[in-house]
């Protein structure tokens, strides 16, 4: 897989990759407590919950949405949350529901993994050259930035691969109109409008 590269440098980046992960893991449990892995998830699943069980207006009310993320998942939590509210568009709750149904670890889990799944997905087809596609996903999956998305439970795998994915679509493809469907979609997420202005 990575036979052109020299073991010696294999193994640094391996080490640093893996340390890239456990450092701000550990940041994460002594800044937050060592059950509030996926704080970020919690505000999609809450939100995504609360609609299912026909309580959308909890939406619209930040108090009110903090109060119930807390009640709902104080299993989970080291303390409470202050305020978390809903500062999605409407939209993204058409890309998280469907991990809904789940329980809010198994989507936790679930959305992460489709997200990377997706993410390396799209840069696979970035490059005429295997190596350099191994490479690729391997370097963006072991990033700091991962290990944070993850632990934190946050988008921007879900955003990277539709960013990416549009990109392909009209680079290789000349499809303008799934480039423009890709982006339009990572527009549900509230960072990437910077992106695209």
């Amino acid at each position: 897989m990575f036979s052109n590269i020299p073991r010696v440098i294999l193994l640094l980046g391996l080490v640093l990759g893996a340390l890239s992960w456990l450092i701000p893991g550990l940041v994460l449990f002594h800044a937050a407590g060592p059950y509030d892995l996926g704080t970020d998830w919690l505000v999609f699943y809450g939100a995504g919950r609360a609609v299912l069980n026909g309580n959308i207006e909890l939406l619209f009310s930040p108090e009110q949405f903090t109060a119930y993320l807390n009640s709902t998942f104080s299993w989970w939590l080291s303390g409470p949350l202050q305020l978390h509210p809903w500062i999605y568009p409407p939209t993204y709750l058409l890309l998280v529901l469907p991990f809904c149904t789940l329980s809010s670890v198994g989507a936790y889990a679930a959305f992460e993994l489709m997200s990377a799944a997706l993410l390396a997905a799209g840069l696979i087809f970035g490059f005429d050259s295997a190596h350099r596609r191994r490479l690729t996903v391997v370097s963006v999956l072991l990033s700091p930035a991962a290990a944070l998305n993850v632990l934190q439970g946050q988008n921007g795998f879900l955003t990277a691969a539709l960013l990416v994915g549009g990109w392909q679509a009209l680079r290789f493809v000349g499809r303008r109109c799934s480039a423009a469907r890709c982006w339009a979609c990572s527009h549900s997420s509230r960072n990437s409008g910077s992106l695209f202005p």
